[in-house]
């Protein structure tokens, strides 16, 4: 990341936004380091005992220290949970077991000296189905907000299959390094959802052979340049220290406002969603807009809802890109407090706030009453459509309620 960035820089960012390891475990294990796989696989026993996936809850967060923690829950009658690391999120592709726990326990693991793209666990309990987990965060520096859409847990305990769908901020400022590890990470797909004049500006760094789609959100948007405008000039205009957190929230809501309800917003979600029916771990799907937060936000939390999880871990989900992304600008945040400004009117349209997504839900249910029917009738995917995207992202059966 550079160093600086300068605040002419992220204000034409700011443009295009509102226009929008494995190897010995640290901690208990239940077989010696080095200990290989036992003959049954993970989908064999899991097979042979129920195809519920029993965790409630799973994580894995790479630390600073280049480690992993792995934590999870399950009930007691899980049993123990043997854990196995793999490079790809085929449960069938791990390789050693890294360590183990009770049926909740937290672990710590270290990478080996192999490298990979991306690690997998593998969460093996003695009764039920396996679960695989990854950071879902990918650690980009030129792409911070680029990170996993699965890994959460349904109301009826499925769980949102990784490694097949991800999402990000614009990809222009990728390291040829970078651009390799996309390939690495199976993406074959990428879904961009900015206008004209932002692909123009910065063109996406892809790896050769990727299937590029142009899905223009807001192509028919008639605010589009009156929230551009709005916004570059409340945090670029003469007056900085009079601008307020109101305005820049409100300038942002005219934009949430058009997501749910927009032809062409329908017209791209519609596409992408249909592509991610499709899409695999050597297949697959990348979208993003400019910073991965508002369009591309939007259209994860609308996805994360229709599959079933529950609105709580949506909207964390959705605020994940405060963490991600403001870090990113804080040279642009001191920079426009130098001048007087204050950092939360910033922080309000470089970040996201709970009440846009709660307003764009808002706007959605007022026109089709529920996420459902948004997608059936606002992006008009078919019966077979929508159990073709379920298949594809979610895992494990229902459990009932």
């Amino acid at each position: 990341m550079p160093a600086h960035r300068p605040l002419t820089r992220a204000l034409s960012l700011t443009g295009s936004l509102v226009a929008l390891s494995i190897g010995l475990p640290m901690a208990t294990a239940s077989t010696p380091a080095g200990a290989s796989r036992p003959s049954e696989t993970a989908s064999e026993t899991a097979s042979a005992s129920s195809t519920v996936i029993p965790f409630t809850a799973a994580d894995v967060t790479e630390t600073t220290a280049g480690s992993y923690d792995i934590t999870w829950s399950a009930p007691s009658s899980a049993g123990t949970v043997r854990v196995y690391a793999g490079t790809n999120p085929l449960v069938d592709a791990t390789t050693d077991e890294v360590g183990s726990g009770g049926h909740s326990a937290t672990i710590v693991v270290r990478p080996p000296s192999t490298p990979a793209a991306r690690w997998y666990f593998t969460l093996t309990p003695s009764k039920g189905e396996p679960l695989v987990v990854a950071d879902r965060s990918l650690h980009m520096a030129d792409d911070p907000n680029l990170r996993d859409v699965g890994g959460y847990r349904t109301a009826d305990g499925q769980w949102v299959r990784m490694g097949v769908l991800y999402r990000s901020g614009a990809l222009n400022n990728l390291s040829p390094a970078e651009t390799q590890e996309l390939s690495a990470l199976g993406v074959t797909t990428v879904f961009d959802l900015r206008t004209d004049a932002e692909r123009a500006a910065t063109t996406d760094r892809l790896p050769a052979g990727t299937d590029y789609v142009v899905a223009n959100v807001l192509a028919g948007s008639t605010n589009d340049a009156n929230v551009t405008l709005a916004a570059s000039q409340l945090l670029d205009g003469p007056d900085k220290a009079s601008a307020t957190v109101a305005q820049a929230r409100g300038i942002m809501a005219g934009l949430y406002d058009q997501l749910p309800v927009l032809a062409s917003a329908d017209a791209a979600y519609r596409s992408l969603f249909t592509a991610a029916a499709g899409a695999s771990p050597t297949h697959a799907v990348l979208f993003h807009c400019t910073a991965g937060k508002d369009r591309t936000g939007w259209a994860t939390a609308a996805l994360l809802l229709e599959l079933g999880v529950p609105m709580a871990s949506v909207e964390q989900d959705y605020l994940l890109s405060n963490q991600y992304v403001l870090p990113y600008y804080k040279s642009v945040v001191s920079s426009y407090v130098a001048q007087g400004g204050k950092a939360s009117v910033v922080d309000a349209v470089l970040g996201v706030q709970p009440q846009y997504l709660e307003d764009s839900l808002a706007v959605m249910k007022s026109h089709y009453g529920s996420v459902q029917a948004y997608f059936s009738e606002g992006l008009g995917l078919t019966p077979n459509e929508l159990a073709e995207l379920r298949s594809t992202l979610l895992e494990g059966t229902p459990q009932a309620r």
